[in-house]
């Protein structure tokens, strides 16, 4: 969400789309959502996040084939595998190391980096 409000233009607003996983995943997913708009998070105060977010986040379904879902699904799994301290897939096209050296590199410097493992217990 951080990242989301710093690329955004002053006229834009962004949306927050998940992949679905099963009832009690996407309620903690938008208990946590809501709960950012409410507190805000430790860059943006709750205030912007209303003023550039939907008020709710979009679940769409694995079956939908989302292109935008898939790319995230292959970037996001090597990251959490990688915190969860879970060993890598045999045969995942994509590593820890191959996502995080492409995070916010831009002309050799990082950028924005960091990561919040939601929702917070």
């Amino acid at each position: 969400m951080n990242r989301l409000i710093s690329d955004l233009s002053e006229n834009q607003k962004g949306r927050i789309v998940a992949e679905s996983r099963n009832s009690v995943l996407d309620n903690q997913l938008e208990i946590a959502y809501l709960t950012a708009r409410v507190e805000g998070t430790n860059k943006v105060r709750s205030a912007e996040l209303k003023l550039k977010l939907d008020s709710s986040i979009q679940f769409q379904q694995k079956s939908d084939n989302i292109a935008g879902l898939q790319i995230a699904d292959m970037v996001a799994s090597p990251i959490a595998r990688h915190y969860l301290n879970k060993p890598e897939r045999v045969g995942q096209q994509l590593s820890y190391d191959s996502v995080f050296s492409k995070v916010r590199n831009i002309n050799g410097r990082w950028e924005n980096i960091g990561i919040s493992i939601l929702p917070r217990k």
